[in-house]
């Protein structure tokens, strides 16, 4: 509950934005490690995984899952 303004300021931009990048890609290098998209259907994140032994691998986390530990 103490996230859920970040959380929807996040999904809004996202909505808005619709994947458009707004900096400079040099600067964001490392914002490139993770894509990560909000599933309005699901109402679920997709956090695919690019880099590292992991590359590839795509974890989805629905609103009952995410805590503060996660």
């Amino acid at each position: 509950m103490d996230c859920i303004d970040w959380l929807i300021s996040y999904a809004s931009d996202e909505h808005y934005y619709q994947g458009i990048s707004r900096v400079d890609a040099d600067a964001s290098k490392p914002a490139a490690d993770y894509d990560i998209d909000w599933d309005y259907n699901d109402k679920a994140f997709d956090c695919r995984i690019n880099v590292g032994m992991d590359a590839g691998l795509t974890l989805r986390f629905n609103l009952n899952q995410l805590t503060k530990e996660v």
